[in-house]
């Protein structure tokens, strides 16, 4: 069990360590000001996304291998098509509606936001929501 705890601890310490880096790199990218600030919130639904579906440690990832692990192998791979079908088809839609409203959706993250940046945030997040397309 000691091991299991040093994975974690040093897999959290390595995540961290890249979020720092990831944030020194956008800082260096764009500014400490208009540009990033417009970056900050453009992120905000991708990083959600990522969270949600994405990786080892997202919900979604876990809740499926608990469901899978208590079924046989012929059972668990229609299972995954038919999950597979249906989140992309589920993901194409909220891409498409991400992408339409962007401008909205910024506009409910920052309503505080001056009309550039807002503009630029809703260009990085269509830009963003593309990208994630992409590497799906």
């Amino acid at each position: 069990m000691g091991n299991i705890a040093k994975v974690v601890a040093i897999a959290t310490l390595v995540s961290k360590l890249f979020g720092f880096v990831r944030e020194l790199v956008v800082s260096a990218a764009f500014g400490l000001g208009a540009v990033k600030n417009a970056y900050a919130y453009a992120y905000t639904i991708p990083g959600f996304l990522f969270v949600l579906i994405g990786g080892i440690n997202g919900p979604f990832h876990s809740a499926l291998v608990s469901v899978l692990a208590k079924k046989d192998k012929s059972e668990a791979a229609p299972i995954v098509e038919t999950v597979s079908t249906l989140v992309g088809i589920v993901l194409i839609i909220v891409t498409v509606a991400i992408i339409t409203f962007a401008g909205n959706l910024i506009g409910i993250l920052g309503p505080e936001l001056a009309t550039q940046v807002k503009q630029l945030a809703t260009l990085q997040l269509r830009i963003w929501i593309r990208w994630l397309c992409w590497l799906a």
